[in-house]
């Protein structure tokens, strides 16, 4: 998969995500119960995932470099919010 290509993946799932999930989901699964390899990874103990405040302002300009930084800056931020 050529660079481009995977950039443009990352920037669709980037805009979905700010586009669609924002107080659009809720939860509607029930909970799992007696089925520990499901239920027995440590991921979840790890509790809820702070809130992060990192979509700010969209990109400027639609190069693809100014793309770049925009993701990087995005996905940075993300990392840093959620680092354990």
């Amino acid at each position: 998969m050529s660079m481009t290509m995977k950039i443009r993946a990352i920037m669709t799932t980037v805009a979905a995500s700010v586009l669609l999930l924002p107080g659009t989901a809720t939860a509607s699964a029930y909970p799992v119960e007696d089925a520990p390899l499901l239920t027995g990874n440590p991921l979840y103990t790890a509790g809820r995932l702070p809130a992060a405040n990192c979509a700010g302002k969209p990109a400027k300009g639609s190069s693809l470099a100014s793309v770049k930084r925009h993701v990087s800056a995005l996905i940075t931020c993300m990392n840093d919010t959620w680092r354990p």
